[in-house]
């Protein structure tokens, strides 16, 4: 749900603040990265996705990915669970 509120700053200058209003159940994403809980994770969909690619690189299939791009996602997603562990 999008919800428009005004601003008297803002309003102003003739522009209008948006506000995305997130329920609790929803992925509070901030760059690719889930903030739910406090625990940083990257998301589930994205895991699966990479393990998909490298099943295919490794069956010698055509993947949408080139091999610095997989070790540039490896590097995040090991970024992101290290600071989810500390």
């Amino acid at each position: 749900m999008l919800k428009t509120m005004g601003v008297p700053s803002a309003e102003f200058w003739g522009t209008e603040i948006d506000y995305l209003v997130l329920r609790r159940l929803q992925a509070q994403l901030i760059c690719g990265v889930i903030i739910n809980s406090g625990k940083m994770t990257s998301s589930r969909q994205k895991r699966r996705e990479l393990r998909a690619i490298k099943h295919r690189r490794l069956l010698g299939r055509d993947a949408s990915m080139s091999e610095p791009q997989i070790a540039g996602w490896d590097c995040f997603l090991n970024m992101v669970a290290k600071a989810k562990h500390s």
